[in-house]
């Protein structure tokens, strides 16, 4: 390819740029988790809300019902800031995100199963798929997440010295 000698310089910024790790797919699962969590979490959130405010002359505990409400807007909150740590590679979000798939395995695990099986091998297999086979996924997903090559390249930011160690 031929070089144009009248084309500017590259820009320390488009070179930074250029250079950062390309976005694993098991971060941008996690980022759709994440919004997922979020829209539903909000919409959950402002229903909760009308119902209150149009009841709000039979509300007996005003402290019950603002620790509810305050609840209901750090899962918000802690969902939109995970995925803009994420966006932006911050390590703390690394963690984080591996904090979130093992909660998930963990409430995989011990959530009630109230599902209505036909038969033993319909339950069994239900079974095996709630505390095995899906913490297994879980499991090999937190690892690409946060402890593959592919994801610490993309994890680490440009000028903090990080680029080089292994």
């Amino acid at each position: 390819m031929l070089h144009n000698p009248y084309s500017p310089p590259k820009s320390a910024q488009a070179e930074a740029r250029d250079s950062l790790a390309s976005r694993p797919i098991s971060v941008w699962i996690l980022l759709l988790l994440l919004l997922a969590i979020a829209i539903a979490s909000a919409t959950a959130t402002a229903r909760f809300l009308w119902i209150v405010f149009s009841h709000l002359s039979e509300v007996r505990s005003f402290s019950t019902l603002t620790i509810a409400i305050l609840w209901r807007i750090a899962v918000v909150a802690v969902a939109i800031v995970v995925m803009l740590g994420t966006l932006h590679r911050q390590q703390w979000a690394r963690w984080l995100g591996m904090l979130a798939i093992a909660a998930l395995a963990t409430l995989s695990i011990l959530a009630p199963d109230n599902t209505k099986y036909a038969n033993d091998a319909e339950r069994s297999g239900g079974f095996i798929g709630r505390l095995v086979v899906i913490p297994l996924a879980l499991a090999w997903w937190g690892y690409a997440f946060g402890l593959s090559a592919k994801s610490k390249r993309y994890f680490e930011r440009p000028g903090t010295g990080t680029e080089g160690r292994r």
